[in-house]
């Protein structure tokens, strides 16, 4: 059985899941839409206004690519919005995209911004000591 535009039975059940959250809570549907939003224009004034107390839904990822809005932010080298995202209490700095990659890396790697790649990595590090993770296994298992 061939599924179109999926990697694998794995993809498309993560797929089906995230249609099913999304139609079983389409408030938090719309409100993660226009926060992912604000995230990828740089908009931290809307974020201010409209999200604090933004709870789980700052750790939700896309279904396509895994990245949460902390990846996204730490892609585009958007400091503002990563300083935001990591004073937010349920933030989750060891939350990987589907290709394995921390935000830490994608600061890095993609920003080329180093300054908020090492901010990221020590709050990566205190994250998974608190909660008793290996950073580096997590990062190397495939």
């Amino acid at each position: 059985m061939a599924l179109p535009n999926y990697k694998g039975l794995d993809e498309y059940a993560r797929h089906l899941e995230f249609e099913r959250w999304f139609r079983e809570n389409a408030v938090q549907h719309e409100r993660w839409v226009h926060f992912m939003s604000c995230v990828r224009t740089y908009d931290i004034d809307q974020i201010h206004q409209r999200y604090e107390g933004l709870g789980e839904l700052v750790n939700l990822s896309d279904w396509h690519n895994q990245a949460t809005a902390l990846h996204y932010a730490a892609a585009d080298g958007a400091r503002e919005i990563v300083l935001w995202l990591c004073q937010q209490p349920e933030i989750d700095h060891l939350v990987q995209d589907r290709f394995g990659r921390l935000p830490s890396l994608l600061a890095y790697e993609v920003a080329g911004d180093t300054a908020i790649g090492r901010y990221l990595v020590v709050k990566e590090h205190k994250q998974a000591q608190i909660h008793g993770v290996d950073v580096l296994a997590l990062v190397s298992s495939d």
